[in-house]
């Protein structure tokens, strides 16, 4: 069978590989999915969203970074899923030709090219989000839904409202006595800054 024609190491990045690919595909279907069954946030209309996103607790593969700089996002569930894969898939093609380790090193490298690349990818989309000219107090009395943990001490999440025929990625702020979790609907009350929303647990 093919299967054992395979060295070890060729099994076991192939296992990677496909598992990395195939968890992506999944999330990315669900997002679809919920999106399709969740988008009457209010009455204005949408026609774009971010496809790593989603409007329920199912995108797991955008959670709360480990490091969030001006939206730059590199050490995020997604990222590992993009870091695996692309490892995976170079290691194993690789291995035809170049000794294990020599395939590892460079599977390595390309993993973390091909995760820094989609960080920073979606840190431009961030961007252009934030700095398009979006007046969110027009969102205020809208639903929402949370996209990134908002802590319950002050400090930032994210949610996924509908506005200006787009859906977006917008930080915001929540008094509640508890974390507001993934997945969760929200109502936007009121505009602490420019581009951050405070939301209250509907």
């Amino acid at each position: 069978m093919w299967w054992e024609t395979l060295s070890g190491f060729q099994q076991a990045m192939f296992i990677v590989a496909t598992t990395t690919s195939g968890i992506l595909l999944i999330f990315l279907i669900l997002s679809i999915v919920s999106l399709g069954s969740h988008a009457d946030f209010d009455d204005v209309d949408a026609s774009d969203f971010d496809s790593s996103g989603a409007v329920n607790s199912v995108d797991v593969s955008n959670d709360e970074p480990l490091s969030f700089i001006s939206g730059f996002r590199l050490f995020t569930l997604r990222g590992a899923l993009v870091f695996l894969g692309v490892m995976g898939w170079a290691s194993f093609a690789l291995n035809e030709a170049l000794p294990w380790w020599a395939s590892l090193l460079i599977g390595i490298s390309a993993g973390a090219i091909s995760a820094v690349l989609v960080a920073l990818l979606y840190k431009q989309i961030y961007k252009l989000e934030q700095n398009g000219n979006l007046d969110y107090r027009y969102s205020i009395g809208k639903q929402a839904s949370v996209y990134i943990k908002i802590p319950n001490n002050g400090q930032t999440g994210k949610i996924i409202v509908q506005f200006n025929d787009r859906y977006l990625e917008v930080d915001a702020v929540s008094n509640e006595t508890e974390d507001l979790l993934p997945g969760t609907f929200v109502k936007i009350v009121s505009l602490k800054e420019d581009n951050i929303l405070v939301v209250e647990k509907v």
